[in-house]
């Protein structure tokens, strides 16, 4: 249980870390940046990139492609082997150069084989709060 709430906690913190990716470079670079969620077979794939909505996808290997002149930020696999799988009501987020506004606003779910859970709520103005429903994982605000 307590492995598994590491890969929980982790990979909460690693979506958290892409949010906050896209939302700083969209402000310091004035350009919208995407952040997209991919389910694969067996894993999640968080792309972080520019150029328009859709330009990268994650590919049956792993790997990240990228068309056109999108740039590709930040790239992560989430393994759901580790007992943890992700769940998102906005598959691809746009960050806006103003202000890092998010369009449309998520709530990007992290769910462990023992049926906890980490939400991750990325409000309009892009920053993301962390809660736990029930039931609830000691350390984190009740959803």
């Amino acid at each position: 249980t307590l492995m598994l709430t590491q890969r929980l906690q982790g990979m909460a913190t690693e979506v958290e870390s892409s949010v906050q990716l896209a939302r700083s470079h969209a402000i310091s670079q004035g350009q919208t940046v995407y952040l997209a969620i991919q389910q694969q077979d067996g894993a999640a794939c968080v792309l972080t990139h520019t150029g328009e909505r859709g330009a990268c996808t994650c590919q049956a290997n792993g790997a990240a492609i990228c068309q056109g002149e999108a740039e590709l930020l930040q790239h992560s696999r989430l393994d759901t082997s580790t007992g943890v799988r992700v769940q998102t009501n906005a598959s691809t987020m746009a960050f806006s150069a103003l202000r890092g506004m998010a369009t449309p606003t998520a709530t990007i779910r992290l769910i462990d084989s023992q049926g906890r859970a980490l939400h991750q709520i990325v409000n309009v103005m892009g920053r993301t709060r962390t809660c736990s429903p029930k039931p609830a994982i000691a350390g984190y605000k009740a959803c």
